[in-house]
């Protein structure tokens, strides 16, 4: 285990570095199994607490675990033992918690948040034999607070301890430390270790054991749940199948009558099918002789209207729409005659229209409307607006 700095990056450019990492702090040759925790993050620097270890070694336990028959839940390492017990300790808010402990002969340093989130782990590896080992681990520990009070606003009271009699104790710790240490509330043995070990989450993020070893129990569980469900589909099938043979049988005679009255019905709806497509096509094909037959008149319309037209008629629109009852016709324009020639001129227009070979047939009023219009002078000339409207048919 080791802590590097880096700067901070996004998690899709982290991970690829951390790989690029592992492979060059690796001791050993071989495929490495790593996990990463992101610690301190201060003063544009990002710290990350690397756990690798070799991917043989993790394989091995797997393996023996499965040839005893356990299913391994949990593979992580010391360390994490002490950092679960960070939460455990009395810490006031805006204050940090350091916990120096000796398991396995290792010796940690593990520091906190005032909610008792890890921020920093140290492992003090052994030291030359000339130098006192409370000496020493009194001088890193000072160190480690130095640090941290510098990166971060934690201030911390006191250093919790974990003693080992044997080995190391308070009193030759105490006069290298400025910080008091402070005995820890329970003096654990190896049964409290194992009952911590127990009660880690399998999610923790050190935990080496493989995705698909702890998926084994969910999915042994589900194969033997899909197993008893198939076997309880079969019986009932079985079941059912007997009971309907059963019904059939019975009703042998009935069935067979049904089947008879089915198969007639099945013919009627496929003769009536086959007399609903022939209608339908004749249909189509009536409508589409109908829509064929049926001249476009517009075009023609508007070119005999620009053969009849008078010459003192300036025609300014003309629609023609076509309705399920003939055709509609609207035209209008002005004059610049007088209102007697307007009135006789228009006269002519509209009888040559209703003579002709449209028929078109237009309304009278027409003629009030020129009557209830003054002439307007434009240029010293007479002008008279018209709108006809009729049917053609």
């Amino acid at each position: 285990s080791r802590t590097i700095q880096i700067p901070p990056m996004l998690l899709t450019d982290l991970l690829p570095f951390l790989e690029r990492k592992v492979q060059q702090e690796k001791p050993w040759e071989g495929p490495a199994a790593w996990r990463y925790q992101i610690g301190l993050e201060a003063r544009g620097k990002l710290h990350i607490h690397l756990h690798i270890w070799p991917q043989d070694y993790i394989d091995k336990i797997v393996h023996i675990c499965h040839e005893l028959g356990l299913s391994l839940r949990q593979l992580a390492p010391l360390s994490t033992l002490a950092e679960s017990q960070l939460s455990t300790l009395p810490v006031e808010p805006g204050k940090g918690s350091i916990l120096l402990t000796m398991l396995e002969g290792k010796i940690m340093i593990v520091a906190g948040n005032d909610d008792g989130t890890p921020i920093w782990t140290r492992h003090l590896f052994p030291a030359q034999d000339w130098v006192p080992l409370g000496e020493r681990v009194g001088t890193e520990a000072n160190r480690t607070i130095m640090f941290l009070t510098q990166q971060t606003n934690f201030k911390f009271p006191c250093i919790w301890l974990w003693d080992d009699e044997e080995r190391l104790t308070a009193s030759e710790i105490q006069p290298h430390v400025n910080t008091p240490l402070v005995p820890y509330p329970i003096k654990p043995d190896w049964n409290y270790w194992l009952w911590v070990g127990a009660m880690l989450p399998v999610n923790l993020h050190s935990n080496f054991t493989p995705t698909q070893v702890l998926q084994a129990p969910l999915r042994n569980t589900l194969t033997k749940a899909f197993v008893a469900m198939l076997a309880i589909f079969i019986i009932f099938g079985v079941a059912t199948t007997s009971v309907i043979e059963g019904y059939l049988a019975r009703h042998r005679t009935a069935m067979q009558t049904m089947t008879e009255q089915v198969t007639a019905l099945q013919q009627d709806h496929a003769q009536w099918e086959s007399r609903l497509m022939s209608l339908d096509t004749k249909r189509q094909w009536t409508q589409s002789v109908s829509e064929t037959t049926t001249p476009e008149l517009e075009g023609p319309f508007l070119s005999y209207m620009g053969s009849i037209i008078p010459t003192q008629v300036i025609l300014l629109k003309a629609f023609v729409e076509r309705t399920q009852d003939g055709w509609n016709v609207e035209l209008e324009g002005s004059t610049s005659t007088n209102l007697a020639a307007t009135l006789l001129v228009l006269d002519q227009f509209v009888q040559q229209l209703a003579d002709g070979p449209y028929h078109v047939s237009l309304h009278e009023d027409w003629r009030d409307q020129l009557l209830t219009q003054t002439d307007t002078p434009t240029n010293e000339r007479p002008l008279y607006r018209f709108t006809l409207k009729g049917t053609m048919s």
